[in-house]
């Protein structure tokens, strides 16, 4: 059993609420442009044209604030993806600089910087479709009919195809679980008639071919916002718009997809109002999917939580230490939550080259046998190293190539849901220190309903 059976704490309620909206704060001033999760920094970053000025603002879950000496990512707004290998957030400014191709920014907390780009770029557009493909580590275009992707050192022409054809302003998400690229919504541009006509296709990119697994008239929209949700373990969709007969219809749905259709999501009272232009992105700390924004506008603009009741949250937190290249990190793997009745899976990365470690769950990070938490672990050989979680449950990870996944089944309790624990690992670096050991970053987790 998880934790095993001398850890696991009973709730006194495991009744199950409805999934809930909730207007939390405004929002920053200005039209929100892009929104990512930093997971590593637990923050959401967004860009928001306020005049003619491009800001950065954060969300910690309470406030959001300015970062004034972010920088500008870009000129012309494209998206915001969250790349877990570098650790950062990733612009892409659709046109560039002198409209040469998509220019790429980075965001780690501090400023926005350009990053290399080797080889040939995908075409200048005045918008594209992104998102990241956490289990091949590459970022996701799609530029005019073509399907382009970034390594982290170069672009790839993947794709040049009639279908998904040539689409703009639809939006992208990856599924993990799935291990798909979601497109949905947009136009389509005939070149036989040369008109441009709104398309209700959804589309999913398997880093190989493009497959067409739905249309109709739930697809139908622009300015939507789109993310994915780790707690339901689903693409949603929220909001658009569409032009009918000659009249602007604007949507307040909020969907989620299956992988063979849209459906509506379950929620409570209330919802945010129809919009179009807002934009989503999914807080798996706590559990929230954030959205902000939106047209037509409020008196002051809006900062929108979706949660659903007694869902998982996964929330990376502490520094790794190691040598350069061997700081072994922990993170999910395959994007699965800790969920009741389904296996959950940790990934470590960045091993040392003896891929080996031990990995510790436990109920505190604040006490570990009678030590304070986080814990300096130089007196133990560790210089450097700090201990973020007790190791009440210990488990031997082996793996290959810097990488080691660690999988376990959850059981099928509702006396879990809720049960917070932490987990950290001790990697084999012989030569590394006195001890021969080097400390992963943390995670905390919470079971949940899937």
């Amino acid at each position: 059993m998880l934790l095993r059976t001398r850890l696991l704490v009973l709730l006194s309620s495991t009744c199950t609420l409805p999934a809930q909206w909730s207007l939390v704060a405004a929002a920053p001033p200005g039209t929100p442009l892009a929104l990512a999760f930093d997971d590593s920094r637990n923050v959401a970053v967004g860009a928001f044209l306020v005049g003619n000025a491009l800001q950065t603002w954060e969300w910690n879950g309470a406030a959001w604030s300015q970062n004034v000496a972010a920088g500008s990512p870009g000129s012309v707004m494209g998206v915001f993806v969250y790349d877990p290998q570098r650790r950062a957030v990733l612009s892409i400014d659709a046109e560039g600089a002198s409209s040469n191709g998509p220019d790429l920014y980075e965001y780690r907390g501090a400023a926005w910087s350009l990053l290399p780009q080797a080889g040939v770029r995908p075409p200048a557009a005045q918008i594209v479709a992104g998102a990241f493909d956490t289990r091949r580590n590459v970022l996701v275009v799609q530029v005019l009919d073509q399907t382009w992707e970034w390594d982290g050192a170069q672009w790839l022409l993947r794709a040049t195809t009639t279908a998904p054809g040539r689409v703009e302003y639809a939006r992208m998400a990856y599924d993990p679980l799935r291990q798909r690229t979601v497109m949905t919504g947009g136009e389509r541009y005939d070149p036989v008639t040369r008109q441009t006509l709104p398309t209700g296709e959804t589309w999913e990119w398997d880093g190989s071919s493009w497959t067409l697994a739905a249309q109709g008239a739930s697809g139908v929209r622009k300015y939507h916002a789109m993310a994915w949700d780790a707690a339901h373990g689903r693409v949603v969709v929220f909001g658009g718009w569409y032009v009918i007969l000659n009249h602007s219809v604007v949507l307040g749905d909020f969907l989620e997809w299956t992988g063979s259709a849209w459906q509506q999501s379950a929620t409570g009272l209330p919802v945010p109002p129809p919009q179009f232009g807002s934009q989503a992105a999914f807080d798996r700390g706590r559990g929230r999917l954030e959205l902000v924004g939106g047209w037509p506008s409020t008196p002051v603009p809006q900062t929108w939580e979706y949660a659903r009741a007694q869902g998982p949250t996964y929330r990376s937190f502490g520094t790794p230490c190691g040598t350069p290249g061997a700081q072994p990190r922990l993170d999910l793997a395959a994007g699965a939550m800790p969920w009741i009745g389904q296996r959950l899976q940790l990934r470590l990365s960045e091993l040392p080259p003896a891929n080996a470690a031990v990995l510790l769950l436990g109920l505190s990070a604040t006490q570990w046998g009678g030590a304070a938490l986080p814990l300096p672990l130089a007196p133990f050989g560790m210089a450097g190293c700090t201990a973020y979680a007790s190791g009440d449950a210990p488990y031997f990870v082996t793996g290959a190539g810097g990488g080691a996944v660690w999988s376990h089944a959850v059981p099928a309790s509702a006396a879990l849901v809720g049960v917070t624990f932490f987990a950290q690992a001790y990697a084999f670096s012989p030569g590394a220190n006195a001890a021969g050991l080097v400390a992963s970053d943390a995670g905390a987790l919470r079971i949940g309903l899937p």
